[in-house]
């Protein structure tokens, strides 16, 4: 269903046919904003602000050589409503590839 609590890695493999992988974020609907961290291939990256019912737009660079790796995280998770009670941070609602 797309929902992630905490952290989420990806794992893209070397292609010449794609670009660029766009990962789209949203968060739980919280009270506050929070941030998502967004590494890739382990280089501490930028850290993205999480809106309410805003769509977090991902771009993620691929490599013709190697596989590129990418890690997600949030500190702040939040329980989903009755009767479904995991916790989770945020949705990937879309993975799409240019």
């Amino acid at each position: 269903d797309g929902w992630v609590e905490g952290r989420l890695s990806l794992r893209f493999p070397a292609t010449d046919r794609f670009h660029n992988a766009i990962v789209e974020v949203v968060r739980f609907p919280s009270k506050r904003d929070f941030p998502l961290n967004v590494d890739v291939n382990d280089q501490v990256g930028k850290q993205r602000t999480l809106e309410l019912e805003q769509t977090e737009r991902i771009t993620v660079p691929l490599s013709a050589a190697a596989a590129t790796k990418v890690d997600l995280s949030a500190s702040q998770e939040f329980q989903l409503g009755a009767p479904d009670t995991r916790y989770r941070s945020y949705r990937i609602v879309n993975i799409d590839f240019n």
